[in-house]
């Protein structure tokens, strides 16, 4: 699908008819390559989408102007032009306050290409804030359902000194982790700012053999492409009952605006849920 818009001086050319067409093309587009992670189709599509909206201003405010229908910026009733079938005054309004200028346009398209980048990196922290707020903690009776389940921790890949003194796993990675071997048993908490290749890098370890049972702590993003990944390839995972008051560095401990998602892979299909289900619905 070419989404392609060619910016051209003579606005005359621009087909209006076409708008809407073109908007849901890029719309499906958009959506498509969040899902399946590509960001080249989506930055694309963002650019088209805009970009059409943008032309579109220009087209209707050429008329207004041709036909004396004087401020187009203003709150009055327009009188010139006909507006093509989909399209009304107030979706008009609406892009205007976007897209009203070249320079309103491309700030607009960083925008929205920032948050499709945060939708497929899986850059949503625990709190609902930006990728620095990550340092947050499980709470102790969650890891204590994962050791029943796994009958230990031997690995936690993304982790510190401080969390270590709830999980205790026999070996923990502070930085490095995507580089190193993985192994056993893994709890993982991975970076909310980086799911996706920590999910990468668990279900290639699970493919080898390297790992033999995992449990996965998350947001309950479903729109993306990592949470997709974990779920389509885990044996069990347990939505949560309400959502987890994780805690920081000073032992605080604070709502949030996400549920949460536990994904377990492994063999014992059965103490997982024996386990987790006090804590939310199991699903296969």
């Amino acid at each position: 699908m070419d989404l392609t818009i060619k910016k051209d001086s003579n606005i005359t050319q621009f087909n209006p008819e076409q708008t809407k067409q073109k908007i849901s093309q890029a719309e499906a587009a958009i959506e498509y390559g969040e899902k399946t992670g590509n960001i080249e189709i989506v930055e694309n599509a963002i650019d088209a989408l805009c970009d059409e909206r943008y032309q579109f201003l220009m087209w209707w405010d050429k008329q207004e102007k041709d036909k004396g229908g004087g401020d187009v910026t203003g709150n009055r009733t327009v009188t010139g032009e006909k507006l093509p079938d989909g399209i009304d005054k107030m979706t008009v309004s609406r892009w205007r306050k976007k897209y009203g200028s070249a320079e309103q346009t491309e700030l607009t398209k960083e925008k929205l290409k920032e948050v499709s980048r945060r939708i497929i990196d899986g850059t949503t922290s625990v709190q609902g804030n930006k990728s620095e707020d990550d340092e947050w903690y499980t709470p102790p009776q969650y890891i204590e359902a994962a050791r029943k389940v796994m009958g230990d921790i031997d690995l936690d890949p993304a982790s510190n000194e401080l969390a270590q003194s709830i999980i205790n796993a026999a070996e923990y990675f502070t930085e490095g982790a995507l580089e190193k071997d993985w192994h056993g048993r893994v709890w993982l908490n991975p970076p909310f700012s980086k799911v996706l290749p920590f999910a990468n890098k668990l279900i290639s370890h699970m493919e080898s053999g390297d790992v033999s049972q995992a449990i996965v702590l998350t947001n309950n993003n479903t729109d993306t492409l990592w949470w997709h990944k974990l779920a389509e390839l885990s044996t069990l995972i347990c939505f949560t009952r309400g959502r987890i008051s994780f805690y920081n560095h000073a032992g605080e401990a604070k709502g949030n605006t996400n549920g949460q998602t536990f994904f377990y892979f492994g063999e014992n299909p059965e103490k997982f849920t024996a386990e987790f289900y006090p804590h939310g619905l199991v699903l296969k």
